[in-house]
C-alpha cells in the first residue's frame, strides 16, 4: 500500500471512530407506577444518529416486578428507541433500576412500584366504647374494572367489629366502611387492617371505657315537706323568678305573717278570759 492510500485509510478511520455514535442515557416515564395496574415507557437515547443496520441496546432490570425486552435497536439515522417496563402486582413498594449497556456504556434509570393499596384512615383515633367511627380506605390508583375488592379484619374483635370486606367501584380511588365499637370496661387498642392483592395497610383505633360511678351522694341526706319541692324547682333550671313570681310569693308570706299574728291574738284572749272569770 502506498503513503498515499495508508494516510486516506486513517484519515477515514479516524473519521468513522469520531462519528460514532455512543450510549447518552435511559429513561422511564412515568417513573411511579402502580403494579399490574399500569406500565411505564422507557427511552434509549444516543449522542449522534445510528450507524447502517442500527445500534443495539441491550436491557436489564433488577426485579421481577418491572420487566423489560433483552435488547432495543436504535434504527439507522435516528437517535432514540423506545421500549416498555411492564409492571406486576407487588405486596409492597419496590424501586426498580432499569440498565442499558451498549459497547461497555452503561446508563440506568430508577422505577418506582406501588402497590394498588394506598393507606387506612381513621375518621377519629380514640373513641368512647359503644361509639362508631368511620374509616376511608384510599388507593394510589383508580380501581380497575370489576372495582378493588379490600379484605378487613380486627385485632380484637371484642372491641370493635368491621365488615369482611369492601369494594371500590372501577375509576374510584377511595371507599369508606363504619367501625362499630362495643361497651368496655378498660381502655384498649385495636389494630385494623385492609388487605388487596397481598398488600396490607393497617391504622390502630383506641377504645376507652365508659365512665361509670361507684356511689351516689345525696346531700342534705334528709329532707322534709318542701325539700321535694325545692329540688323541683332546682331541677327545673336555675332561671331567676319572674316579678309576678317574686309579688306573689311576697303575698303568701305576708299571708302567713298575718295568719300568724291572728293565732298568737287568739291564744292571749282565751288566757285572759280564763285568768279574769275562773
Amino acid at each position: 500500500m502506498s503513503l498515499k492510500a495508508w494516510l486516506l485509510a486513517s484519515v477515514l478511520l479516524v473519521a468513522t471512530g469520531l462519528d460514532a455514535a455512543n450510549l447518552s442515557s435511559v429513561a422511564v416515564s412515568p417513573t411511579s407506577v402502580v403494579g399490574g395496574v399500569a406500565n411505564s415507557a422507557g427511552t434509549v437515547t444516543l449522542d449522534a444518529a445510528a450507524p447502517a443496520g442500527g445500534f443495539v441496546v441491550t436491557l436489564t432490570s433488577n426485579s421481577v416486578a418491572a420487566s423489560v425486552p433483552a435488547s432495543v435497536t436504535v434504527a439507522q439515522g435516528v437517535t432514540t428507541a423506545t421500549f416498555t417496563a411492564t409492571t406486576s402486582t407487588v405486596t409492597a413498594a419496590a424501586t426498580v433500576t432499569i440498565t442499558a449497556t451498549a459497547a461497555a456504556v452503561n446508563k440506568t434509570a430508577t422505577l418506582t412500584v406501588n402497590t394498588l393499596l394506598s393507606a387506612v384512615v381513621l375518621s377519629r383515633a380514640s373513641v368512647v366504647g359503644g361509639m362508631s367511627g368511620t374509616t376511608n380506605v384510599t388507593l394510589n390508583a383508580s380501581a380497575p374494572t370489576g372495582g378493588a375488592v379490600i379484605s378487613l379484619t380486627s385485632s380484637v374483635p371484642a372491641r370493635a367489629t368491621v365488615p369482611a370486606s369492601i369494594t371500590i367501584p372501577a375509576g374510584a380511588t377511595s371507599g369508606t366502611f363504619a367501625i362499630p365499637t362495643l361497651l368496655a370496661t378498660t381502655n384498649g387498642a385495636t389494630t385494623i387492617t385492609a388487605s388487596n392483592a397481598g398488600a396490607s395497610k393497617t391504622a390502630s383505633l383506641t377504645t376507652s371505657a365508659v365512665p361509670i360511678a361507684d356511689s351516689v351522694t345525696l346531700a342534705p341526706s334528709t329532707a322534709f315537706g318542701t325539700s321535694t319541692a325545692r329540688r323541683d324547682r332546682q331541677s327545673a333550671g336555675s332561671r331567676e323568678p319572674t316579678d309576678a313570681t317574686r309579688r306573689a310569693q311576697a303575698e303568701a308570706r305576708e299571708r302567713r305573717r298575718i295568719n300568724g299574728e291572728r293565732g298568737r291574738l287568739r291564744d292571749a284572749s282565751r288566757c285572759l278570759r280564763l285568768t279574769t272569770y275562773p
